[in-house]
């Protein structure tokens, strides 16, 4: 029993650290309503995410992309970033929900 919590307790942590990458994104770009907006969009997902099944991989891909869009940013490739970030979300999106649809 102790393993079930302390796993479901990692897996909430991993969820935090994600979500707040994309707050800490929208922050960045110092336009405050952008942060007001992926905070919304954060609450809608945690909804979402925390009861599905997160495929194999996901996890390390995400962290993967994260690293690829930081690179971009220190580099000043805005429109690299913008492109990994657009197939970050793509992709994950593909993942949780192969089929097209949330179940």
């Amino acid at each position: 029993m102790t393993y079930k919590v302390s796993e479901a307790g990692r897996r909430a942590e991993k969820r935090e650290e994600n979500f707040n990458f994309h707050v800490l994104l929208a922050e960045a770009t110092g336009n405050p309503v952008y942060p007001l907006l992926i905070r919304s969009v954060v609450d809608v997902m945690e909804l979402i995410v925390a009861p599905a099944r997160i495929p194999d991989g996901l996890a390390r891909r995400t962290l993967e992309a994260h690293r690829a869009i930081v690179g971009h940013l220190v580099r000043r490739h805005g429109a690299a970033a913008k492109q990994a970030l657009a197939r970050h979300l793509r992709e994950t999106h593909t993942r949780l929900w192969p089929d097209g649809k949330r179940s």
